[in-house]
């Protein structure tokens, strides 16, 4: 829309490169926004006693059967 305007000329180029500019620090904040979250629901995971560590894989035993 921003590039439509200026093609016809009702708004400059600097005009454009700041909107841009605009439009590029709100991506960067809603990426550190979302970064943020993630970063406190692990401390909130480990916080109530989860872990991180994998449980060990149940091992099938060749020639064994369940009772």
């Amino acid at each position: 829309m921003v590039n439509t305007k200026h093609e016809v000329g009702k708004v400059d180029l600097l005009s454009v490169l700041l909107m841009q500019a605009s439009v590029v620090a709100a991506r960067i904040a809603l990426f550190d926004i979302r970064n943020g979250q993630l970063i406190n629901r692990g401390n909130l995971h480990l916080a109530l006693g989860g872990t991180f560590e994998q449980s060990p894989e149940k091992r099938v035993v060749a020639g064994a059967t369940e009772e």
